[in-house]
């Protein structure tokens, strides 16, 4: 409800450069540990999209985050929806490619859940593609499910796609994903949402400091 009124009173628009500045902070903290690894990434709603003011403001933030800290974009994430996407293939295709251009990796998200045409994938510049937890829920139960799945992270492969599965609940889950080949695995089998100063703390505990 509360996204819904946001996008309707277009507060979403402050409410996201918001949310991007805090991810980069989050990513600038991460810099200074030694988990090289991990990325942050940060969702865009469509309503951002449509105010070309909004959209060029953020793009400027990370076009100086970039030349700031070009070892850090690349671990940059930004995170759209397919109907997103597809509302407006050429304006979205115009400004993923500028993100590229930046450094920032693109992913995919909630997967298997729109409309889209499976050939707009090969035409957008995505680097991930982050299959919806609806699509994984009902693999330990459902020939069908595991059957899809299995097809659809072998045609991301075909297309040189990182794959995450998310909302990974169960060890079954974790199996049949891992077995399958997806690069990342993500859900409360791990983890539940924690605050930054968590997530810095964990892992200061895993490399002693």
């Amino acid at each position: 409800k509360f996204i819904d009124i946001a996008e309707r009173t277009g507060f979403i628009n402050q409410l996201g450069f918001w949310v991007m500045k805090e991810t980069t902070l989050v990513l600038k903290r991460l810099l200074e540990t030694e988990a090289e690894a991990i990325r942050v990434s940060f969702n865009v709603s469509p309503v951002q999209l449509i105010y070309s003011e909004m959209t060029e403001t953020w793009l400027s933030y990370l076009e100086e985050f970039a030349f700031n800290h070009p070892s850090a974009i690349a671990r940059l994430e930004l995170e759209v929806t397919e109907s997103m996407v597809m509302t407006d293939p050429a304006h979205a295709l115009q400004i993923l490619q500028k993100l590229k251009s930046f450094g920032v990796r693109i992913a995919l998200d909630d997967f298997g859940t729109g409309h889209s045409s499976l050939a707009q994938l090969n035409k957008l510049p995505i680097d991930v593609l982050k299959f919806d937890r609806s699509l994984i829920q009902h693999v330990e139960t459902d020939v069908k499910s595991r059957t899809l799945v299995s097809h659809l992270v072998n045609m991301a492969a075909d297309l040189d796609l990182e794959t995450v599965a998310e909302g990974v609940e169960t060890p079954y889950q974790i199996a049949f994903c891992t077995e399958l080949g997806f690069n990342m695995i993500q859900g409360y089998a791990f983890f539940r949402p924690m605050l930054a100063n968590e997530l810095y703390q964990s892992i200061r505990d895993q490399t002693d400091g």
